[in-house]
């Protein structure tokens, strides 16, 4: 089995597991000015990535959600960067009145 057909594999295989994680972190307040929701987020993420083989750093900020870099393998060689934002643009209250499903 080639890796693009393991990746495959293994997404499928978790698949549960990752809309669970998914559900959780949608009905996390990480709106405009939240920034314990984003740190949630971003806590949440950091063990998951910890569990998959993840070298973590967090870069704290006092006036906005803190950013997580991890590393996955020998960043020497040809690597991909995965890049993506921890918030949302709701308002407060939106993932109360509005829980994933």
């Amino acid at each position: 089995m080639d890796m693009k057909q393991k990746t495959y594999a293994s997404i499928d295989d978790n698949k549960d597991n990752m809309l669970e994680l998914w559900q959780t972190m949608v009905n996390i307040e990480c709106g405009p000015g939240c920034k314990e929701g984003v740190d949630e987020i971003g806590t949440m993420l950091a063990d998951f990535f910890a569990k998959i083989g993840g070298i973590n750093r967090i870069h704290k900020f006092a006036n906005a959600g803190n950013m997580l870099v991890s590393e996955f393998g020998d960043c020497n060689k040809p690597f991909i960067i995965l890049t993506g934002h921890m918030d949302t643009v709701f308002k407060y209250g939106t993932a109360a009145e509005r829980p994933s499903k």
